[in-house]
């Protein structure tokens, strides 16, 4: 008897082995497809440009941004207006990122314009690209369902351009639909995307994407217009039409509205 339950939990043992198995040689496959959906999307979408609107909690309140992002090729722009709390609107912080293919620009109003240097100088990647963001230690751990898209479930060691340590990709789009990890203070953070809509025939994009701590909502993004394959001037991705202007702390305190008379005045 003792015989045959050892039998059993051997070829159970075994299964799980196989199965374990069977996941992390998928992998190979999983970027594979991953490779060939990304290489379809560059094929069909020779440039876009997409706003977004941001915004993230922080200590002195919700912190609205909008983003514009043009893309032609590997080159990517990016403006962001950063409306501090009480400033007035339209009279925000514009910062401008360039990659022109080999080299990462920026310009603010706070440092003027530089290059940047090290691992700074990369792209930020998108959500289809995520695949070039992860080591060859990549596993497939299993399947699963999030939002009414069937997932691979990807095991993957968190790096600068990839902050987790667990990801979701969809296995239709391929497009990764949740990232994963965790904090030093034990707390789950998690980023998710949904909200796909068609760009050009069956390509999809997320419009909606989502930060949590915990189960705290610290961001979230969304995507108010869209154009694909609009002829991109090269002139758009050109440092050397990065403003290199600095604003002073004092310009930029004339965009902030006037503390109320007595605001700070010591009460007796």
């Amino acid at each position: 008897m003792k015989s045959s339950i050892g039998r059993v939990f051997s070829i159970i043992a075994l299964c799980c082995f196989a199965v374990s198995l069977s996941y992390a040689a998928d992998w190979a496959t999983v970027r594979k497809d991953a490779e060939a959906k990304s290489a379809a999307f560059e094929k069909a979408i020779t440039d876009m440009t997409f706003v977004q609107e941001t915004t993230m909690k922080g200590p002195a309140g919700s912190v609205p941004q909008e983003i514009t992002i043009f893309k032609k090729g590997p080159k990517i722009r990016t403006e962001s207006i950063m409306n501090m709390p009480g400033m007035t609107a339209g009279k925000g912080m514009q910062n401008i990122l360039i990659y022109d293919g080999k080299e990462t620009w920026i310009s603010s109003p706070m440092m003027g314009k530089r290059k940047l240097e090290g691992n700074q100088n990369k792209p930020s990647g998108e959500m289809n690209d995520w695949y070039k963001m992860v080591s060859d230690k990549t596993e497939v751990t299993g399947e699963e369902n999030v939002g009414g898209r069937d997932c691979y479930v990807l095991k993957v060691e968190s790096n600068n351009n990839l902050p987790f340590t667990k990801i979701w990709i969809d296995k239709k789009t391929f497009a990764m639909l949740q990232g994963e990890s965790t904090m030093p203070n034990s707390a789950i953070a998690k980023w998710t995307s949904s909200d796909f809509k068609p760009i050009a025939g069956d390509l999809e994009m997320p419009f909606k994407t989502e930060m949590y701590i915990g189960k705290d909502l610290v961001s979230s993004s969304a995507i108010k217009s869209f154009k694909v394959n609009s002829g991109l001037s090269d002139d758009l991705f050109n440092p050397e039409s990065l403003p290199s202007k600095t604003v002073s702390m004092e310009e930029m305190m004339k965009n902030m509205p006037a503390a109320p008379q007595g605001a700070y005045t010591n009460k007796q």
